[in-house]
């Protein structure tokens, strides 16, 4: 099967499937697969939240129309919203890039 026909959500779905559910495993983190952001509980109640929402060009953006200021401004706007989704507040930006190299 091609990723393009099981699709983002189809994806996650097989993830979530077959990832380990142990609790001895996975005891620090508080959500499962699914939600805007990783969440695992810290010492004194506190919670940290990740988000890596990644910007794929010809996708999210096109690099002839987007100047990289923008673009970065994009990238930061997509995981700030998935934070305050989950009533959080960014202290540090994740940076999340792929390249591709096309050879002819």
């Amino acid at each position: 099967m091609k990723l393009s026909d099981l699709g983002e959500f189809g994806l996650i779905e097989r993830i979530r499937a077959n990832a380990a559910t142990d609790a001895a495993t996975f005891n620090h983190s508080d959500l499962g697969i699914g939600d805007d952001c990783a969440c695992v509980s810290l010492p004194a109640g506190e919670v940290l939240l990740t988000s890596t929402d990644m910007l794929l060009e010809a996708v999210h953006f096109r690099l002839d129309w987007t100047d990289l200021h923008s673009l970065g401004r994009k990238a930061v706007a997509v995981n700030i919203s998935d934070l305050a989704a989950m009533g959080g507040s960014p202290r540090h930006i994740f940076l999340s890039m792929a390249c591709l190299l096309y050879t002819s």
